[in-house]
C-alpha cells in the first residue's frame, strides 16, 4: 500500500487494528475515510485496501454488496498493472462468494509477469475454488495444489486444508477421474493421498511410499501425520463388541435393518480386525436394554453399540459414568452433561431441518412459509427449522399444519400463501390492468417454502402449488421427502424440490454403490425398506476406532455412508448431508452447491 499523508496515520492504524480483530466493514470504513482525504494513486490504494476487506468471505453479504459498489467506482479509474489485477481478483472473489463460479472465472486477471507472488497465489486460490464449484475438477486441483506450495507456513496450512477438505468430500467418481487426468506432480500427490485416505485397510508402508515419492509436498506433515494417527488408531479395534437392538417387537424392522448394516461393515473389514459381535434383542424396551447392557459388560464387551430408542438412551445419559465406551444409536433431547464414554449417533430429523434452514439462509432466502403434517414428527421438524432459521436472521411468515391423511391441500396453500381469489365478474378483453389483478398470486413477503412431509404428501402438494401459481417459489425439504428408491414415474411431480439426504441413497454420491446393489439383491426385506438405517449400522461399526480422533475436534471428520461425520463437544456425532434436487423424477446431486452447515453457535 502506498504511504498516506501523516494526518491519516491514526486512522490507518485504527483500520489495521479493526481488520486484525475481524471487524472488516468497520475497518473498510476507516480506509475509505482516509481515501476521502487523499488524492491520486494513494487514494486508489486505500480504496483497494477497503475492497480487500469487504470482499472477504467472512465479511458477509452486506459487505459484499458494498464491495460491488466500490469495485464499480474503482473500475472507472485508470488503474494499471498490479492494481488493475487486484481489482479483478476482488471482483472475482465476491462473485465466488455469491455462488457465481463461472462469473468469477471470467473476472480473474490473466497470469502475467505483472503479478507478484502473493497476488499470483490469491489468483490461483480463487480460480481453483471457482473451478471446483463449477465442476472443473482437474483444473481446480492443479491450481489449489500450486497455491498451497507457496507462501509462509500459515498460508500453506490454510490452503492445504482448503484443498484437502474438497478432496475428502469428493465422490469416488471424481477422484477416479482425477487419477486419470494429466496433472502436475504436486496435484497428483494430493489425489493419490486422497485415495489412500479412503483405503478400508491402509498399510503404513503405503504412506511411507507416498512421502518418498513426494518430498517437500504441502500435505506433509499436516495431512500425512493426521492420516498416520488415524490409521494407527483404526488398528486398535476392540475384540468384543456388544450390539443392543430391537430384533423383535414393534421396532424389529428397524433393528434388523441396522443389524444388516453392522454385519455388512463387519465383513467389509480385514479378517484380522473383525471383532466378535454379540447381538442382544432389547425388543425396544428401555428396561430390557439396561439389563442387556449390564450383562454384556459383565461378559467382557469392550464397546457397546446401541441402544436404539430415545428412552433407553436417556437412561444411559442419566448415569454418572459408563463401564465401557458406548455408541448410542439415537440422540437425547437435552444438552447434558453426559457420561464421558457416551457417544450419540443417529439419523436425527431435527438436524436435517436445521441444515435446511442454514442452506436457505446461505442461498439468500430469508422469508419462509412452513408446511408440515400435524404429527409429532411434523411439529419437531417445524420447530427445529423455525428456531434455526430465525436465529440466522430469517423470518417465518406462516406455519400451515395439515392432517397426515390429507389429499386436498387447496385450503392450506391458499391460507398460508394468501392466494388472491379470482374475481366473480369476467374480465373485459384488452383490460390489461384488471387482467393482471385477476391473475392468482401468492403473497410477496415469502421467498421459500419449507416442506416437511412424506413422499406421498409431497407428490400431492407440489402439483397443487403449481396449480395455484406458486410453482416458482423455491421448495426445500428434509430426506423425508424421498423414498430412498429411484421411482421416476411416481416422483415426477416433485420436480424442483431441493432436499438434504445421506450419500448412501443418492446414486451419484454413494461411495459404496456396489455394496448397496449387492445388499438390495441379497439382503432382507428390512434392509430394502429402510436403507438409511442400513447405512447407520454400517457407519456405527466403522466409527468405533475413529471416536478418539473425532472427539479431539480440530476439524476431524469421517466420510461415512450417512454423511460427513464430525463430533461436537458433548459426544454427539453430527452429519453433514448431501444436497439433491428432483429433476425428471430423479434426485440430481448438487455438486457445486454443497454447503457445510454453519456452526451450531453461529448467530
Amino acid at each position: 500500500m502506498a504511504p498516506a499523508p501523516p494526518a491519516d496515520a491514526p486512522l490507518l492504524q485504527e483500520a489495521r487494528d479493526l481488520a486484525s480483530a475481524g471487524e472488516y466493514e468497520a475497518a473498510a470504513r476507516r480506509y475509505l475515510e482516509a481515501a476521502g482525504e487523499t488524492r491520486g494513486a494513494p487514494r486508489a490504494q486505500l480504496q483497494l485496501e477497503a475492497l480487500d476487506l469487504l470482499s472477504r468471505e467472512a465479511a458477509g453479504k452486506e459487505a459484499w454488496r458494498q464491495g460491488q459498489a466500490l469495485a464499480a467506482e474503482l473500475a472507472g479509474q485508470e488503474l494499471r498493472g498490479e492494481d488493475r489485477a487486484r481489482l479483478a481478483l476482488m471482483q472475482a472473489r465476491i462473485a465466488l462468494h455469491q455462488d457465481e463460479p463461472e462469473t468469477a472465472l471470467d473476472l480473474l486477471p490473466a497470469e502475467s509477469g505483472e503479478l507478484n507472488i502473493p497476488l499470483l497465489r490469491q489468483v490461483m486460490e480463487i480460480r481453483g475454488r471457482a473451478q471446483w464449484a463449477a465442476g472443473q475438477w482437474s483444473g481446480a486441483v492443479a491450481d489449489l495444489a500450486a497455491a498451497a506450495a507457496t507462501g509462509d507456513e500459515t498460508q500453506r496450512r490454510r490452503l492445504a486444508e482448503t484443498l484437502w477438505t474438497r478432496l475428502t468430500a469428493a465422490p469416488d467418481q471424481v477422484l477416479e477421474g482425477l487419477a486419470a487426468a494429466p496433472l502436475p506432480p504436486d496435484a497428483r500427490g494430493w489425489v493419490r493421498l486422497a485415495h489412500l485416505a479412503r483405503d478400508p485397510a491402509p498399510r503404513p508402508r503405503d504412506l511411507e511410499d507416498w512421502r518418498h515419492r513426494h518430498p517437500g509436498h504441502a500435505a506433509h506433515p499436516l495431512i500425512t501425520q493426521r492420516l498416520s494417527d488415524r490409521w494407527k488408531q483404526a488398528r486398535q479395534w476392540p475384540t468384543r463388541v456388544a450390539v443392543l437392538l430391537p430384533l423383535s417387537g414393534p421396532l424389529a424392522t428397524a433393528g434388523r435393518a441396522i443389524q444388516e448394516g453392522i454385519t455388512a461393515a463387519y465383513f467389509d473389514l480385514p479378517r484380522e480386525r473383525r471383532p466378535r459381535l454379540e447381538f442382544h434383542d432389547t425388543a425396544g424396551d428401555a428396561a430390557r436394554a439396561q439389563a442387556h447392557y449390564r450383562s454384556a459388560v459383565q461378559a467382557g464387551a469392550q464397546w457397546v453399540i446401541g441402544p436404539l430408542t430415545r428412552a433407553a438412551v436417556e437412561e444411559l445419559a442419566a448415569q454418572q459414568d459408563l463401564s465401557v465406551p458406548t455408541l448410542a444409536l439415537n440422540h437425547t433431547l437435552g444438552d447434558g452433561p453426559f457420561p464421558e464414554d457416551l457417544y450419540q449417533f443417529g439419523l436425527n430429523p431435527e438436524d436435517e431441518a436445521r441444515q435446511v434452514a442454514e442452506r436457505a439462509i446461505l442461498d439468500g432466502l430469508q422469508q419462509a412459509v412452513i408446511l408440515a403434517p400435524d404429527t409429532a414428527l411434523g411439529v419437531r421438524l417445524q420447530r427445529a427449522f423455525e428456531t434455526r432459521f430465525t436465529t440466522l436472521g430469517g423470518v417465518v411468515r406462516e406455519v400451515g399444519f395439515y392432517p397426515a391423511t390429507a389429499t386436498d391441500f387447496e385450503a392450506l396453500i391458499k391460507d398460508t400463501l394468501r392466494i388472491r381469489p379470482l374475481p366473480e365478474d369476467p374480465v373485459p378483453e384488452n383490460d390489461e390492468v384488471r387482467e393482471e389483478e385477476a391473475t392468482p398470486r401468492y403473497r410477496e413477503d415469502v421467498d421459500l417454502i419449507f416442506l416437511a412431509g412424506s413422499p406421498q404428501q409431497a407428490r400431492l402438494i407440489r402439483p397443487q402449488l403449481r396449480y395455484h401459481h406458486a410453482g416458482t417459489l423455491p421448495v426445500m425439504a428434509t430426506s423425508h421427502v424421498y423414498s430412498a428408491q429411484p421411482d421416476p414415474r411416481m416422483d415426477e411431480d416433485l420436480g424442483g424440490i431441493l432436499f438434504a439426504d445421506i450419500p448412501w441413497v443418492l446414486e451419484e454420491a454413494n461411495p459404496r454403490a456396489e455394496l448397496r446393489r449387492r445388499l438390495e439383491e441379497t439382503g432382507t426385506d428390512s434392509a430394502r425398506r429402510l436403507p438409511r438405517l442400513v447405512a447407520l449400522g454400517f457407519d456405527a461399526l466403522h466409527l468405533i476406532p475413529r471416536m478418539g480422533e473425532l472427539a479431539r475436534g480440530d476439524g476431524a471428520g469421517y466420510e461415512g455412508l450417512t454423511g460427513r461425520l464430525h463430533m461436537d463437544d458433548r459426544g454427539r456425532v453430527l452429519r453433514t448431508l448431501n444436497w439433491a434436487r428432483f429433476m425428471d423424477g430423479r434426485p440430481q446431486l448438487l455438486r457445486a452447491g454443497t454447503v457445510a452447515p454453519l456452526p451450531l453457535g453461529a448467530p
